[in-house]
């Protein structure tokens, strides 16, 4: 049975099983900050207005992130995770990032999860999430990613494809190499001489330095 925010917070604070954390009301200002800042989606904000944030099974590997962390991330090196501007971090659950697409704060398909810059699931809305934790009875992961198209949402994607956020990180196939003559400068870097252009059937390329006997097929 699917279950509304209300309904999914009420089974975990009265469920012994789930050990959930004793609830911190919102800090409003640091609440109204983050509305201002991202363009949130409905059911994600009821959360942070009932509570600062939360951990289940009394553990800090299954967490939805306070409001003063989520604000801090952007800006604080140690637990910036080189992320796109426009993806917000609300969680982290056994090894796994829960973000927001705030592009698509307004849709059905919202949040992601994944564990590097580049290997993110779509996984639907924060109250779909919750509710395959529920179903699994706290198993991670309950989706299904065989298959699945990743999506890459590490900042250094950004530039090689301008205005677009949602790009597959694998599941693209090479469509040409070519040779590439790198420059003195290049050479002195890489300390390599060897290179090919790598085209992707996204319309991405990227240039691989070769060691002794490696090849790009």
């Amino acid at each position: 049975m699917a279950r509304n925010i209300e309904q999914i917070m009420e089974l975990f604070q009265s469920g012994p099983e789930w050990g959930m954390s004793k609830l911190s009301p919102p800090d409003k200002a640091s609440l109204l900050e983050l509305q201002k800042t991202y363009p949130l989606p409905e059911d994600y904000v009821k959360i942070q207005s009932v509570t600062d944030g939360f951990v289940l099974f009394q553990a800090g590997d299954y967490r939805m992130n306070d409001l003063k962390f989520i604000l801090k991330t952007r800006s604080w090196v140690p637990y910036n995770l080189g992320l796109m501007d426009s993806v917000v971090t609300v969680g982290y659950f056994m090894g796994y990032d829960i973000v927001i697409n705030q592009r698509e704060s307004r849709t059905a398909s919202y949040l992601y999860a994944g564990d590097s810059g580049s290997d993110f699931i779509r996984i639907g809305t924060i109250t779909d999430f919750f509710n395959g934790l529920i179903e699994s009875k706290g198993e991670l992961p309950f989706w299904e990613s065989k298959g699945q198209e990743l999506f890459d949402f590490s900042a250094d994607n950004l530039p090689q494809n301008p205005g677009v956020l949602e790009v597959p990180a694998r599941g693209r196939r090479i469509v040409s190499t070519r040779p590439y003559y790198p420059s003195p400068e290049e050479i002195h870097r890489n300390g390599l001489d060897r290179a090919v252009t790598v085209e992707y059937s996204n319309g991405t390329e990227t240039i691989f330095f070769l060691r002794d006997g490696e090849r790009i097929d």
